[in-house]
C-alpha cells in the first residue's frame, strides 16, 4: 500500500476527521477534541482548553447556570445517559470511526491503526471518556471491535509459498489491527478475553492465538508459584511454554501438536499442575499434567495424570490420540522451530526422528500413552458444566511413563524442558484402552 504524501488518508482508509467534520462519507459530526492525525505532533498531545470552551459556548442547547455547575458524583458508573452532549458526540464519532476502520476493503497498516486509535484516545481523554471502555463495549453487531478484527484478519501466505518477505513480517502486518485494538483496550475485562478467545476459535487460528497469549499476559495467567518460578510475573520470554500445531493434509480429522514445557518437573512438584492450550481443527484444546491428590479415588495419590480436553465453546468430538515423549539422550529439532515443508502424513504419524541421534547409546523406548474418548465424545465444560468430560490417563499407564517423574530422567532435557507431541485423529476408536472419562 503506497502512501500519497499530498493526502491525509488512503483511498480505502476511514475518512479523516476533517472530512467527517465537513459532512463527508462518514456523515458523523465530530465534536471538539478530534483532530486529524499528523506526524508533525506527538500521538497524544494535551487537549486545548480554549477549543473546548469555545465548543461548549457555541452549543445550541444551553443549560441554566445552576445546572452547569453540578457534576455527577465520582462513584457513579459512567454511562452514555450521564454524558454531556459533546461527550456523547465524541463517543458516537469514535464508534463510527472504529466501524469504518474494520469495514474498509483494504487492510489497515500499523501506522493507520496507531493514528486512528491515538486520535480517538486524545479526543476521549479531552472529554473524560475512556477509549478502553468504548473498545470493550459490544457496539458492532453485538460484538467487540477486536472480535471483528480477528475474523476479518487478512490471510497470510503459507511458509511453503514463495515470497520475498519474511513470514514473521507478514504475520505481524496481518495482526496489526488486532494487536492495536487489544493494546488500546488495556486493562482487559474477563468478557473481552473470552470474546477474543472465541474469535480465535471461530477463525481456527492457532498462530494468532499464541501470539496474543505471548504479548498479553492476561490471556495466559500464571499461578503464584509458576510466576515465581518463571520470572517476574511470568514475563521472562526465555521461559515460556511453546506449542506448535500442524493440521495434516490429506486427512481432515488429523493433527499433531508439539509442545515444550519449561521447568516441567519443578513446576509439577511445586504447582502440581501444568497446562497448555492450542487451537486445531476448529476447536480449542488443552493438555494438562497434574498430580492426583488423596481425594481422587480413581487414581493413586501422587500419580501424575495426563488430561486431554476441549475448552470454551468447542464442538464435541470423538478422539483417538496418543501422547509421545521421546528419550532426550538423542537430539531432535525442538518443536518451536519450523518444520520441513516436505513432511508427509505418513512421516508425521509414523513418529520419525527429525534429526539423526548424536548419542552412541541406544535411546530408551518412547513414552507412548493412548488417549481415547471411549464410549463418550469429549466435550467442553462451557456452556454446559454438567456435560463436561475429558480424557484422563495416568502417565504410569505407559510402560516407561513412570520415569518422567524421576530426577535426572533422560526424557527431560538438561534445562528442565519437557518436549513432547500429541497425535490426534477425530474419530471413534475401535477399542477401549481403559481411559477414564470424567
Amino acid at each position: 500500500m503506497i502512501l500519497d504524501k499530498d493526502k491525509d488518508a488512503l483511498p480505502d482508509a476511514p475518512p479523516s476527521y476533517q472530512t467527517a467534520l465537513q459532512g463527508g462519507s462518514a456523515a458523523v459530526p465530530v465534536p471538539a477534541g478530534f483532530t486529524s492525525p499528523s506526524n508533525k505532533r506527538p500521538p497524544f498531545p494535551a487537549a486545548s482548553t480554549s477549543s473546548l470552551r469555545s465548543t461548549a459556548s457555541s452549543s445550541s442547547v444551553r443549560r441554566p447556570a445552576k445546572s452547569r455547575q453540578k457534576s455527577s458524583p465520582r462513584w457513579l458508573p459512567t454511562s452514555i445517559f450521564g454524558l454531556s452532549k459533546t461527550a456523547k458526540q465524541v463517543r458516537s464519532t469514535t464508534q463510527s470511526l472504529l466501524r469504518d476502520l474494520l469495514t474498509q476493503q483494504t487492510p489497515s497498516t500499523e501506522a493507520q491503526c496507531t493514528a486512528v486509535l491515538a486520535s480517538c484516545a486524545e479526543a476521549c481523554e479531552a472529554n473524560s471518556l475512556s477509549l478502553a471502555n468504548i473498545l470493550q463495549d459490544p457496539f458492532i453487531e453485538g460484538h467487540l471491535p477486536v472480535y471483528w478484527a480477528i475474523l476479518k484478519r487478512p490471510a497470510t501466505p503459507k511458509k511453503t509459498d514463495h515470497t520475498s518477505r519474511p513470514h514473521a513480517e507478514l504475520e505481524a502486518e496481518a495482526d496489526a489491527l488486532t494487536m492495536a485494538i487489544l493494546a488500546a483496550s488495556l486493562p482487559l475485562t474477563a468478557a473481552s478475553i473470552a470474546e477474543t478467545r472465541h474469535a480465535c476459535l471461530i477463525a481456527s487460528n492457532h498462530g494468532l492465538f499464541m501470539r496474543i497469549r505471548t504479548r498479553f499476559k492476561a490471556f495466559s495467567p500464571l499461578s503464584g508459584p509458576d510466576a515465581m518460578l518463571l520470572g517476574s510475573n511470568g514475563v521472562n520470554t526465555d521461559l515460556v511454554d511453546a506449542v506448535d500445531v500442524e493440521e495434516l493434509r490429506g486427512d481432515v480429522g488429523a493433527f499433531v501438536a508439539r509442545f515444550d514445557i519449561v521447568l516441567f518437573q519443578l513446576r509439577m512438584r511445586v504447582s502440581k499442575s501444568v497446562k497448555v492450550e492450542f487451537i486445531a481443527r476448529g476447536r480449542l484444546w488443552y493438555l494438562m499434567f497434574s498430580a492426583a491428590d488423596a481425594s481422587n479415588s480413581a487414581h493413586r495419590a501422587g500419580a501424575w495424570l495426563v488430561t486431554l480436553g476441549l475448552a470454551d465453546h468447542s464442538p464435541p468430538t470423538w478422539v483417538d490420540a496418543k501422547l509421545i515423549i521421546e528419550d532426550k539422550s538423542t537430539t531432535y529439532e525442538p518443536p518451536r522451530a519450523s518444520h520441513s515443508p516436505g513432511s508427509s502424513l505418513a512421516h508425521r504419524m509414523g513418529v520419525p526422528p527429525r534429526h539423526p541421534a548424536t548419542s552412541k547409546d541406544k535411546p530408551l523406548p518412547s513414552v507412548t500413552l493412548p488417549l481415547k474418548s471411549g464410549s463418550r465424545e469429549v466435550a467442553p465444560a462451557q456452556p454446559n458444566p454438567g456435560h463436561h468430560h475429558a480424557i484422563v490417563v495416568p502417565l504410569e499407564k505407559s510402560m516407561m511413563g513412570g520415569n518422567i517423574q524421576l530426577e535426572g530422567t533422560s526424557y527431560v532435557d538438561s534445562s528442565g524442558t519437557l518436549s513432547a507431541r500429541v497425535e490426534v485423529r477425530l474419530m471413534k476408536s475401535e477399542s477401549d484402552t481403559g481411559c477414564i472419562i470424567c
